[in-house]
């Protein structure tokens, strides 16, 4: 596996390893099922195994990738049913954390929530990373509204798992579609149904929105 080397970016070697790993997933340039070898790795990223060895073992916590034997990790294998009960339990989580938005949260939380979302848009560049972040965040956000950190780390653990589910549907090939993601406008209605107050209301499109990632990724 061959990955262009790693430069100081404003961020740590470890979370520069990270995202290499992360987005050569996303493109496929690591296949699922493939074998991860630190000393390979922290080769073609020009590091040493210290900062591979950490990113990795972030990516076991999360759910991307899985330890064999000793010292060796492997990029997870997903399956059609691994992806649907991925997608249940975000509806879960994510439906219950709508449902406590629209009822709990005040105007500064949609505000910021706004903001998050336009930012999210303006920082896309065409990237599949970008893309991947911009969208996380905003669930993220959601999520941390409620302010149960059990709830918070069982998010990342399964969109830390979604990037499987994410390269496995090949849903970030599509150069054209990352170039003209509408963030904002895939987030509107779902923002109107958190401001609504209606928990159920908000719960359905949050539901619905989950539900068309699982389409996009099955397709």
């Amino acid at each position: 596996m061959m990955l262009d080397p790693i430069s100081d970016a404003g961020q740590t070697l470890a979370d520069q390893a990270y995202d290499a790993i992360v987005l050569a997933v996303l493109t496929r340039g690591i296949e699922l099922g493939s074998p991860l070898i630190m000393d390979q790795l922290a080769a073609s990223l020009n590091i040493s195994r210290t900062p591979v060895r950490d990113a990795l073992q972030r990516l076991e916590h999360e759910g991307l990738v899985e330890q064999r034997g000793r010292r060796g990790f492997v990029v997870r294998s997903i399956s059609d049913d691994d992806v649907r009960q991925l997608y249940q339990a975000r509806e879960a989580i994510e439906g219950y954390a709508a449902r406590w938005v629209a009822v709990n949260a005040e105007d500064e939380f949609f505000e910021r929530l706004e903001t998050i979302v336009q930012n999210a848009q303006d920082a896309l560049d065409g990237s599949v990373l970008q893309s991947y972040r911009s969208n996380r965040i905003i669930h993220r956000t959601i999520v941390e509204a409620v302010g149960n950190s059990y709830l918070t780390a069982n998010f990342d653990s399964l969109w830390g798992a979604s990037i499987a589910a994410v390269a496995y549907g090949h849903l970030f090939l599509r150069e054209v579609e990352m170039q003209n993601q509408d963030i904002v406008g895939d987030h509107k209605d779902l923002i109107a149904s958190l401001r609504s107050g209606d928990a159920r209301k908000a719960g359905e499109t949050m539901e619905a929105h989950v539900q068309d990632g699982l389409a996009s990724n099955l397709r």
